[in-house]
């Protein structure tokens, strides 16, 4: 776990030197691997039953990706009706790419609350 965390702080201490979107897309992807790498041994109790190899999706692979898709699923849906209702377009967004139905900006604000919310509920359970 001390080698992922270290890994993550790498990438979190290049980004000011970032010079493009991609590399900054680059970063953030090469984080997530760490974090999901390092997921299983972050589960306490029924480690065996729980078993997961890293992040998968679309179809998710086992119970705990299948239930933290579940939990984004919500919070995206959350932040897409709160932006509407805000006035804001969900669909243009600033680190993930525009893309036709793709609620970006849903996904960018999902970014900044997704371990705070959707994982801690996701251990709870």
């Amino acid at each position: 776990m001390n080698f992922a965390a270290a890994r993550m702080a790498e990438s979190v201490e290049g980004l000011p030197s970032a010079s493009t979107l991609d590399e900054v897309r680059g970063r953030e992807g090469d984080s997530a691997r760490c974090y999901f790498a390092a997921f299983p041994r972050m589960i306490r109790h029924g480690r065996d039953d729980l078993a997961m190899d890293g992040r998968s999706r679309r179809p998710p692979l086992d119970p705990v990706n299948a239930l933290l898709s579940f939990a984004y699923a919500l919070m995206v849906h959350d932040c897409v009706a709160a932006l509407t209702a805000a006035g804001l377009d969900p669909d243009v967004g600033f680190l993930h790419a525009d893309r036709p139905g793709r609620p970006s900006l849903a996904l960018d604000l999902v970014e900044e609350f997704r371990t705070l919310v959707a994982t801690a509920w996701c251990w709870r359970c």
